[in-house]
């Protein structure tokens, strides 16, 4: 071998042939990517979006986030063209041939030939839908490799104790409650409340009879295992609170809603407590996929915004 590269003659032939591999392009620089920063029209009809929006003028720095978000979307649209999703994606492939049928409602060509003729006339570049998928394409497929990490449940059991706090499970009730309709008894609804309370003590009745004592409610009579944010969406603001003030195993109120005045029995109060790790571990998959995906999306908007040139951008 040594004996070969030693041989003038074969120094000759390797100095042609690389003589010929750059004349003939072999090494030549990959070409320029390039989007063009937004025209005038452009960014003043992003301006308007954000008016709509708000109810107010952009300001510079909102108008500048606007831009670049529109910057962004070219440089992943010029993307997902450069890797084919428009060859590749049954809908946006159907989009363009209904496009192409569309313009040529009589045409007897078939979907194949309509397909051919929407991507010589670039409809996959024009039509705003197409554009819009295949933006939403290329950030699905940057985001997929932070998305698709190994996860072990040695590492969501970390996650589920460094967040331990947030998912804590509310004091919960249960009870039973006799309604008096302010609408039945117009001015006199508290009154007939006071009263029922006064009788249900006294009497001590049960939670069964005297929720029959009352007037018909329409989400029913007992909630069981219920938080003060569920009692009020059903009950009204103030509700929750003053039926939490309330004893168990006792008549308490009358407590005023939406609707009129309760009696109310709790049977139950339950403590707030940590939920389980089993019953959020769904939402912490869900939360750590989230986050490496738009981890791993942010990291590949930069290196492609370095990538990119911007022409028309002011100077």
């Amino acid at each position: 071998m040594n004996s070969l590269l030693r041989r003038p003659l074969l120094h000759f032939w390797l100095i042609g042939f690389l003589i010929f591999v750059v004349e003939r392009g072999y090494f030549a620089p990959e070409a320029v990517l390039e989007v063009a920063y937004p025209n005038a029209d452009q960014i003043a009809a992003l301006a308007s979006q954000w008016q709509q929006a708000r109810g107010r003028e952009a300001s510079a720095a909102g108008l500048a986030r606007m831009i670049q978000q529109a910057i962004d979307q070219s440089i992943l649209l010029s993307e997902a063209l450069r890797l084919g999703f428009h060859y590749q994606d049954s809908i946006v492939q159907q989009r363009l041939i209904r496009d192409m049928r569309f313009m040529q409602d009589d045409s007897a060509a078939s979907d194949v030939e309509l397909l051919e003729q929407a991507y010589a006339m670039s409809l996959h570049v024009n039509d705003l839908v197409v554009r819009r998928r295949l933006v939403q394409m290329m950030e699905s497929y940057l985001r997929a490799s932070g998305e698709n990490q190994p996860l072990t449940d040695k590492v969501l059991r970390a996650l589920y104790l460094e967040q331990i706090e947030t998912f804590t499970q509310p004091e919960r009730l249960s009870f039973s409650h006799a309604f008096v309709s302010q609408d039945r008894h117009r001015g006199k609804s508290l009154e007939r409340a006071e009263q029922l309370v006064k009788r249900f003590k006294e009497d001590e009745l049960s939670p069964e009879v005297g929720v029959s004592k009352g007037d018909p409610f329409i989400s029913g009579y007992r909630f069981s295992k219920v938080t003060q944010q569920q009692i009020e969406r059903e009950f009204g603001a103030g509700f929750g609170e003053r039926i939490f003030d309330c004893q168990v195993g006792q008549w308490g109120g009358p407590i005023r809603s939406v609707y009129g005045w309760h009696a109310v029995w709790l049977s139950e109060r339950l403590a707030a407590e940590p939920m389980s790790y089993e019953s959020v571990k769904s939402k912490l998959v869900y939360e750590y996929r989230s986050q490496t995906g738009n981890r791993s999306f942010e990291n590949a908007m930069a290196t492609l915004r370095a990538q990119y040139q911007i022409t028309g951008a002011p100077k």
